[in-house]
């Protein structure tokens, strides 16, 4: 649908006072960008594709539908630990000797570690 909406705000775009030998250039530049980026989304499409689409689209609707509107938005990755599944000692200790502390993912800033997060290295014996 934005691409439909793009394509036609292009088209509906007037240049009032562009001489021709601007527009002609403009028209080939601003084509040659949309064909390129039809293209490489239909492309991307077929790649994640369930099924082998069709050669090629044969009504507007299905054209549409080859390119999806709104990304998919993966879930949590596998092995991931939710917040709530931290253990509430650990997460207390850790909060104590740690103040850059995270519940959200376990994680700290460690002195030395140029900002960058790490798992809270608290090891709490059973």
């Amino acid at each position: 649908m934005k691409i439909a909406l793009t394509v036609a705000m292009l088209m509906a775009t007037p240049v009032f006072g562009a001489s021709i030998d601007y527009c002609k250039p403009y028209a080939a530049q601003t084509t040659e960008m949309m064909v390129k980026y039809l293209w490489l989304r239909a492309y991307t499409s077929c790649l994640n594709a369930d099924e082998e689409p069709q050669v090629s689209p044969a009504t507007q609707e299905s054209l549409i539908k080859l390119i999806p509107a709104e990304p998919k938005i993966p879930g949590p990755p596998p092995g991931s630990v939710a917040a709530t599944e931290f253990d509430p000692e650990w997460v207390a200790q850790c909060k104590k000797e740690y103040h850059t502390f995270s519940e959200k993912d376990g994680t700290v800033i460690r002195r030395g570690g140029r900002g960058k997060r790490v798992k809270c290295p608290i090891s709490i014996p059973n």
